[in-house]
């Protein structure tokens, strides 16, 4: 019974301040390499979790009372500040995966522009293929013309 009871104490605490605790671990401007932001989206997907359970069991819980009303709303008003503390790592660490994509991009087309440089008669195309001077292509006389009679 006092295993239950420990068990239990330790996942409200945990579930309390597991948002709290991932704040704090990814503070703002903390996620600075593409690792720490998987590793920051990964703990957000668990803490997410473990925090709707604890406040869904919660709100379960307060149907027991006579002021249902009271209690889900002050579980809802706790909930949505859980959330907010872990959308704000979950934002930071999504821009920076995206700024971290744009940048890698953006070297791609720069090699791309070097390359294109180097080989002054060639240019490369859109698709990022480069076709062979003479290498089958077809022009307006090569089409077959279709002819009644």
């Amino acid at each position: 019974m006092a295993a239950l009871l420990l068990t239990m104490t330790l996942s409200w605490a945990y579930a309390q301040d597991a948002s709290q605790l991932l704040a704090e671990r990814y503070p703002p401007g903390s996620i600075e390499t593409p690792e720490k932001a998987e590793a920051a989206l990964g703990e957000v997907a668990t803490t997410r979790a473990d925090v709707d359970r604890f406040y869904s069991n919660q709100r379960l819980a307060c149907f027991d009372r006579f002021f249902a009303t009271v209690c889900t709303n002050d579980v809802r008003e706790k909930r949505r500040a859980a959330f907010t503390k872990i959308r704000k790592v979950e934002v930071e660490a999504n821009a920076f995966l995206r700024k971290e994509k744009a940048a890698e991009r953006d070297r791609a087309l720069a090699e791309r522009d070097i390359k294109a440089k180097q080989q002054p008669g060639r240019g490369l195309p859109i698709s990022g293929t480069v076709r062979e001077p003479g290498a089958n292509t077809r022009d307006a006389t090569d089409a077959p013309v279709n002819r009644q009679p």
